[in-house]
């Protein structure tokens, strides 16, 4: 029985990751292949480990050459053996993941096209990955036919004209590999299979998964960017031949006549840039003047001429562009000298304020933004954003009084705004749930000495900050004013009768009511929340004083687009022009999301997780001692990064890589239940003895 798929490896002297290529393609998921080895006179051990593996691995079949024959005809060799329905290439210093020959399979078969285009990831020597570019970066396309490929690649359609990231049907390939003369060619091997490939072929269609893992660095075009001698100079211009060839070929097909004119100009115009641009940039300082014949001996002098004059307008171009971009820099620094100093002049005016208010006795300026709630609501009702809001400093403590519906007092309160107080979710909670004629709420945005004052066993204290690690702020609140306040609400856990740990995230995630189903439902709907995957990866923070964001950046920044939305490292607009700051519904087009808490304490877990859940985003997560809420999160279905645990976050950057490049694995990780069945209990018994204990008071 014939195998559905041909796996075709070129080898030459590869033997430093033939090992790694040839372990990736025998435990493909699709175990219907055969593995077509063509061993072309290699002066290293390349033979004898794909004689080892050979001896391990039925499917795996040799050829080998007496002598060195080159890149087209050790792939000719293969494809003219090769018994698959359909054929893909593999560089014996590559790999493919472990779902690839499967998937291009499915692809292939569900598209019926001639040829389906995959995604690819880079890498380097030690496998770190490389920012995807060009060709590797890919969009499905379901099918298009009658097109020729020529034109397909002019409108950037098929992104490129290497062979590996494709699989193609075998009928076809050998029709173009018959076709192909056996010239030992060092350059552009690729190229010239892809025009005499694209003759044949009427149907193309693209997938974006990634399938193929591509080593850079090796070969020709190591050290891409780097100074080349004569000698390397001239191996490079030789991918001329391969462009002598595919006009050859044309030129013999009276039914591609209207490709002739297109090929010679277009093609040639690439490889004619190219290779002035090599001279240009590339070749050593001392090797010019040589340089320039080998040049012109290559392409002639009436080519070389239109080249070199294009070069010129393309140098007198940037230079001009240059002269420009100076003289607007030169404005700019002008502009900013200016802005500089009237910030120096502000800050004089501040600081003078500043010890005005000091001296008369007034609050300490706070040293950090507070959010509140916004009054938009979000499908079940959770809250879209915090409203960001200037710091107050300096106010009388009699001024941070407010007081809403006769019913309840805020004291200590951030502000003293009764239209942005009313939508305060404690607030909401007492109307809502008890029938209390009054009660004073206390906060930690004033001096204590007021609380000590003014506060009684009929009050109530909240801090929807960190209270249980001191950090200059809001130190003076660490003792959470039990001994004044007949209840205390925070994020700490503590054994106090006058206590109840009432995290922000259960008032940012749930509605101020004492209902069973509505929590129920809205644990349901965070565990069936997913994404769009419209972006890699996002963080949203106004700072990251504590470093706990930072690190888990620097480590993925160069791994995914990572859309810093707030305003710490802000690369966008788009939370704001597009979402109008409504978070979740901008989380929802994340496949990951940095949400660390700005500080690593036990039982210090703010929104931020949540509203990873919320968003149907997987949560990269930092914080709570890498604990977030055990009762009642899955921590399997977090990511969790952990301070100082080097092993433990470099299994995260691979993990991360790993899904973002596997559909089938993120979907699988997603899919996990984020709230366990315990969660609808712990939020209604803790809303239930709220309620309880504010009847209590008076």
């Amino acid at each position: 029985m014939k195998p559905k798929v041909s796996v075709c490896i070129p080898v030459y002297n590869a033997a430093g990751f033939l090992e790694s290529c040839l372990t990736s393609v025998v435990a493909q998921t699709l175990s219907d292949i055969e593995i077509i080895c063509v061993e072309d006179a290699s002066t290293d051990n390349s033979d004898k480990l794909l004689r080892e593996y050979a001896g391990k691995d039925s499917r795996i079949r040799i050829i080998r050459h007496e002598k060195n024959m080159g890149l087209v005809k050790t792939r000719k060799d293969a494809v003219l053996s090769a018994q698959g329905k359909y054929i893909m290439f593999l560089d014996s210093d590559d790999e493919l993941y472990p779902n690839a020959c499967e998937k291009a399979c499915e692809a292939i078969e569900r598209s019926q096209t001639d040829a389906v285009q995959f995604g690819v990831q880079n890498v380097d020597a030690q496998d770190n990955f490389k920012k995807l570019e060009r060709y590797q970066l890919v969009d499905d396309l379901e099918r298009i036919e009658d097109t020729n490929w020529l034109y397909l690649y002019d409108k950037g359609v098929i992104k490129s004209w290497e062979i590996w990231n494709k699989i193609y049907k075998t009928e076809l390939c050998k029709k173009a590999y018959m076709q192909m003369e056996d010239d030992c060619l060092t350059m552009a091997e690729d190229t010239y299979y892809f025009y005499i490939f694209g003759y044949f072929a009427k149907s193309f269609s693209i997938i974006k998964d990634v399938l193929y893992k591509h080593r850079l660095g090796y070969g020709l075009w190591s050290g891409i960017t780097d100074r080349i001698n004569l000698e390397k100079y001239k191996i490079l211009l030789s991918e001329k031949k391969s462009l002598d060839a595919i006009i050859r070929f044309y030129e013999t097909k009276p039914d591609a006549k209207e490709y002739g004119p297109f090929i010679r100009k277009y093609v040639k115009e690439i490889f004619l840039r190219r290779s002035v641009i090599w001279w240009h940039n590339r070749l050593q300082d001392k090797d010019k003047a040589e340089g320039l014949n080998v040049l012109k001996e290559v392409w002639g002098e009436e080519n070389l001429s239109f080249a070199l004059v294009c070069l010129s307008d393309n140098v007198s171009a940037r230079m001009l562009k240059l002269n420009k971009d100076n003289a607007r820099l030169q404005k700019e620094k002008q502009s900013l000298q200016k802005e500089k100093q009237n910030l120096q002049n502000e800050k004089r005016r501040l600081q003078k304020e500043l010890t005005v208010i000091k001296e008369s006795g007034g609050f300490k300026v706070l040293k950090q933004y507070y959010h509140v709630r916004d009054a938009v609501k979000n499908g079940f009702g959770v809250f879209s954003s915090r409203q960001e809001t200037e710091p107050y400093a300096a106010i009388p403590p009699a001024k941070r009084i407010t007081t809403l519906d006769k019913k309840v007092t805020l004291i200590n309160y951030w502000t003293d705004d009764p239209a942005v107080a009313n939508k305060d979710w404690l607030y909401l909670f007492v109307k809502n749930n008890t029938k209390l004629k009054h009660l004073n709420i206390f906060t930690i945005f004033g001096k204590k000495e007021y609380v000590e004052k003014y506060a009684t066993k009929k009050d109530v204290f909240f801090s929807g900050e960190n209270l249980d690690v001191k950090h200059g702020l809001y130190d003076e609140y660490c003792d959470y004013c039990l001994d004044h306040v007949g209840l205390s609400l925070g994020f700490g856990k503590r054994s106090e009768a006058n206590y109840l740990r009432l995290p922000l995230w259960m008032m940012w995630i749930f509605d101020p009511v004492v209902d069973k189903d509505r929590i129920a439902e809205r644990v349901r709907f965070i565990n069936q929340a997913r994404n769009s995957g419209k972006y890699e990866c996002s963080v949203i923070a106004r700072h990251d004083n504590w470093n706990m964001r930072t690190p888990i950046y620097e480590a993925l920044k160069d791994k995914l687009n990572i859309l810093c939305a707030g305003k710490w490292n802000n690369n966008t607009n788009v939370l704001w022009n597009v979402y109008g700051d409504n978070k979740i519904k901008f989380l929802n087009d994340c496949k990951f999301t940095i949400c660390a808490e700005n500080e690593d304490t036990p039982w210090y877990v703010t929104e931020k997780l949540f509203e990873a859940f919320l968003g149907g985003c997987i949560p990269i997560y930092a914080g709570a001692n890498a604990r977030p809420e055990p009762d009642i999160v899955n921590l399997n279905s977090v990511l969790l990064w952990e301070r100082g645990n080097k092993e433990n976050n470099e299994d995260i950057i691979r993990r991360v890589c790993e899904l973002n490049r596997d559909e089938k694995l993120y979907a699988e990780f997603l899919a996990q239940t984020k709230l366990m069945p315990a969660a609808v209990d712990y939020v209604y018994d803790t809303f239930a003895s709220l309620k309880a204990r504010l009847s209590e008071l008076r």
